[in-house]
C-alpha cells in the first residue's frame, strides 16, 4: 500500500475483511515507495492482488490523462481501465472500478 495514513487504514480494513469474510490469509505490504508508479506495474505483473486508489490518481497516473479528474469522467475511466488492463487483469478482478471514492 502507499505510504499514507489513509492507505494504511484502508489496507488494514481490507486485510481484516478478506481474512474474516473470505476465509483467506492476506498479506499487507506497507509503504511501497513511489506509490502508484510502483504499485500499478506490480498489479499488472501479479505482484499485488489488491490496492485502493484515488480515482484522480488513477486518471492521471494510470490512464496518463492530463487535466483534473471529475466524476463526470468516471464512466470513461471505467471503460479505459478495462481496455488498458484487458488480458492482464480479469473482469472479476476489476471490482475496484465499480466504486468511486
Amino acid at each position: 500500500m502507499k505510504p499514507m495514513t489513509e492507505q494504511s487504514i484502508l489496507g488494514e480494513m481490507l486485510d481484516r475483511m478478506i481474512e474474516q469474510d473470505a476465509d483467506m490469509k492476506a498479506e499487507v505490504t506497507q509503504g511501497v515507495g513511489c506509490g502508484t508508479s510502483n504499485i500499478q506495474p506490480g498489479m499488472e505483473k501479479g505482484e499485488f492482488d489488491l490496492y485502493s486508489e484515488y480515482t484522480g490518481t488513477g486518471w492521471n497516473m494510470v490512464m496518463k490523462k492530463d487535466g483534473r479528474y471529475s466524476e463526470d469522467l468516471f464512466k470513461d475511466m471505467q471503460k479505459e481501465y478495462k481496455e488498458k488492463l484487458s488480458g492482464i487483469i480479469s473482469d472479476q478482478d476489476m471490482a475496484q472500478m465499480n466504486y468511486a471514492v
